[in-house]
This record gives structure tokens, sequence and C-alpha cells, in this order.
């Protein structure tokens, strides 16, 4: 969808997966629909993984899950 592999952001003042995911939507228009559609909390045909320095990846269900400085974000 963003045509890259690996991309670095600012994603300013973000606190959650949310915020990111409207970050992201602002530099690639539609990219929010694909993960958060219209009525629903994520699509399930989509999945969003987290890296974290010290902690096992993990796949993230909450839209309201934190980010941290470092974190590395997969969104498939």
């Amino acid at each position: 969808m963003t045509g890259k592999l690996k991309e670095e952001i600012d994603i300013g003042r973000a606190e959650t997966i949310s915020d990111v995911i409207s970050k992201l939507d602002e530099k690639y228009p539609g990219f929010k629909e694909v993960f958060m559609p219209p009525g629903k909390v994520f699509n399930y045909n989509t999945a969003i993984y987290l890296r974290r320095p010290g902690q096992a990846t993990f796949s993230i269900i909450d839209e309201n899950q934190r980010i941290e400085q470092g974190d590395v974000i997969l969104f498939w």
C-alpha cells in the first residue's frame, strides 16, 4: 500500500496505535480504512505486529495499545 518495505516516520505526539494509523492515513490516504474500517475496531483480514526492545514480538488487538519510543510496528 505504501510501496515501502521499511520506513521511519515521525509520529509526533502519537500515544496509541490508533494515533499512528491516523498519522499514516494523512501520508497515505485510505490507510486507516484498510486497518480500521468504519464501524469496526480492526479489520481481521490484516495484522499489526509490534516489536519492542527487550520483549517478544506481539500482535496488536486493541486500537488503544500504547506505543513507546523505539517500537517497530509491522502492518500486514
